[in-house]
């Protein structure tokens, strides 16, 4: 009861925070200009003006979600409570944990308030070794993002999917639509290691490694393209997928003066699959003269046996278990 009171206060601060930005007065200033006879006379204003009316809303949806999450856990404690059920009780503390990781990533939206931090996620995700692992790299951290998505009330779209055979895939993209969720993953760009073996010295451990790279979805934010200046191409495709069931088509972008290509394997129509690869492209563009990071420290190794473990570079060793961080329990790791 102590936990689910603190939980109150945490989310009547949230609840202040979002009465001090003004945020329903923006939304509602911003919404009357859309009635004005000239609104489209300056379609890059325009556009600009709908972005910014579309984040304001999902960011107000996204506070009034959590809200009812923090009202059922204190159904839920009530129910509990009467009929003095511990097993409900533990039930309650888990759901108690995960409103709490969701309140956070809230808060955190609320001070992203200018920026790429504010922006959708795109997340690339490929193997690094010519030879394949005996089990999928990718796959576990693209079901950790799914997952850890999915548990926000976050929409995830599988872009791109390369698979090696049934059981293993070389290459992925998600697009995660969720209020600053960029900001909120942007820690998770770089190389994870992915540790095998028995051998008591870690040197005699098999390595394999995945590269994660998060894009930001700029929008109006972004470098502008010339349709001149790029090639989109479709040609049919056969596969099945571990997240794509089937494979229909082979889609290419290639941005003609710096040669860029960005490429995706997919069962998405043509016209929502070019909006994301150009989404993509303008991310990669506006990032391309960025300085490459220093040192070689992996984000995050998992053993992956005999003893399974984590240790993230930044929180050290892990509480969670493997299989509930491949599941998507990834808040201990975030905004640190």
């Amino acid at each position: 009861e102590g936990r689910y009171a603190e939980l109150g206060e945490k989310l009547e601060v949230l609840r202040e925070k979002t009465r001090a930005l003004g945020l329903e007065a923006t939304k509602s200033s911003l919404l009357a200009e859309t009635h004005r006879v000239d609104f489209w006379d300056d379609p890059p204003r325009a556009a600009r003006t709908m972005t910014e009316i579309y984040r304001l809303e999902r960011l107000l949806d996204s506070a009034d979600r959590v809200a009812k999450r923090v009202e059922d856990a204190g159904a839920f404690l009530a129910g509990s409570r009467e009929r003095a059920d511990a097993r409900r009780l533990r039930q309650l503390s888990d759901r108690l944990g995960e409103v709490e990781s969701h309140l956070d990533v809230v808060a955190y939206s609320l001070h992203a308030t200018e920026g790429v931090d504010r922006c959708d996620a795109y997340i690339a995700i490929s193997l690094i070794d010519a030879e394949p692992a005996e089990d999928d790299p990718v796959g576990l951290l693209a079901g950790m993002y799914a997952g850890w998505a999915n548990s926000k009330g976050f929409a995830v779209t599988t872009i791109d999917e390369d698979p090696i055979d049934a059981r293993r895939t070389r290459r992925t993209t998600l697009f995660v639509d969720g209020v600053a969720v960029y900001g909120v993953l942007a820690s998770e760009e770089g190389v994870h290691e992915f540790a095998y073996g028995r051998g008591d010295d870690r040197r005699s451990r098999l390595r394999k490694y995945a590269k994660v790279e998060v894009l930001p979805a700029l929008e109006e934010e972004g470098p502008a393209l010339a349709a001149s200046d790029v090639e989109f191409s479709v040609e049919l495709a056969r596969g099945r997928g571990r997240r794509i069931p089937t494979l229909r088509s082979l889609a290419r972008l290639v941005h003609g003066p710096t040669q860029i290509r960005v490429e995706a394997r997919t069962d998405l129509e043509a016209e929502p699959l070019r909006a994301h690869l150009v989404e993509v492209l303008r991310a990669r563009l506006a990032r391309r003269d960025r300085p490459a990071p220093d040192g070689h420290e992996p984000v995050r190794r998992y053993v992956l046996g005999p003893e399974r473990s984590v240790r993230d570079s930044r929180k050290g060793t892990g509480s969670v278990g493997l299989d509930d961080l491949f599941g998507g329990a990834l808040d201990e790791f975030l905004l640190v």
